[in-house]
């Protein structure tokens, strides 16, 4: 096992990667997001894995950073890809097809950090 930074992982790959992006702030827009809304660094952070990626994140927080870059809100930024990859999760947890299995799952914690049975 070893530990590395999205930057210095820059063209390796591991079997299995496991990703924490939680970001839970006050800060509005691109300045809460960090690193989430650097498409290029998202995109090393979500293709090193060769078998399995297990990302640790907040949705909700997600959910509203790409609410903030909808057209109309003003905020002129370019986060479609949160978007896009928000809806990709989406699809993976409740496939559009009943006879599919998901490929992803969703655990859900409370503010206390608990799983939310």
């Amino acid at each position: 096992m070893f530990v590395q930074t999205i930057d210095s992982f820059q063209g390796g790959e591991a079997d299995l990667v496991v990703v924490s992006t939680v970001r839970n702030n006050q800060k509005m827009g691109r300045h809460a997001l960090g690193i989430l809304g650097d498409r290029r660094r998202m995109n090393v952070l979500l293709s090193r894995a060769k078998h399995k990626l297990v990302l640790v994140t907040s949705t909700g927080f997600l959910k509203n950073a790409v609410k903030w870059s909808e057209p109309g809100r003003g905020s002129g930024h370019d986060l479609e890809f949160l978007g896009a990859l928000m809806r990709r999760i989406d699809l993976m947890v409740a496939p559009d097809d009943p006879d599919m299995t998901p490929t992803a799952s969703i655990i859900a914690c409370g503010e206390d950090g608990k799983v939310v049975q």
